[in-house]
């Protein structure tokens, strides 16, 4: 499936995709055997510019707003719900301060999750949570319903 490729062959409900796409190199077979294969589809990745330690930890790009809102209009999903969340504290800040810190080289995200990890994933859960708009931002989150499907 790295080429994007697959097919799915059942057809479903609800298909989530969340923080995947931004990793496969040919991202539209794989979403179009999504959308066709279901009646919703909930996504999110991150858009906007890219930053060096992203491609560390395997993402192969950032989309553009409205790029993935065009191609599923074009396949006949409409938008249900779309955000784009996470300003400030999550981009332009957590972002840049992983890029500062090559987090993607660190040894904070690999191996072992324990005290400090969880220590810092609780700062910045709460960080999250109570400092970032969900009107504005970089990361996108969306629903999707197939037109005229039962």
């Amino acid at each position: 499936m790295d080429d994007g490729s697959a097919i799915l062959q059942e057809k479903f409900d609800l298909i989530s995709c969340l923080e995947v796409l931004e990793h496969v190199p040919n991202w539209q077979p794989l979403l179009k055997s999504m959308a066709e294969s279901s009646k919703y589809l909930l996504l999110s990745f991150p858009t906007g510019r890219m930053r060096p330690f992203e491609s560390l930890v395997g993402h192969v790009r950032n989309f553009r707003k409205g790029e993935v809102e065009s191609v599923l209009g074009d396949w006949g999903m409409r938008p249900v719900k779309v955000w784009y969340a996470g300003w400030p504290v999550y981009s332009p800040l957590y972002r840049d301060v992983c890029q500062v810190l090559n987090i993607g080289s660190s040894t904070l995200s690999r191996g072992r999750y324990g005290f400090v990890q969880k220590t810092v994933s609780g700062i910045f859960y709460a960080a999250f949570r109570y400092g970032t708009l969900r009107c504005r931002g970089d990361q996108f989150c969306g629903v999707f319903e197939r037109i005229g499907r039962d």
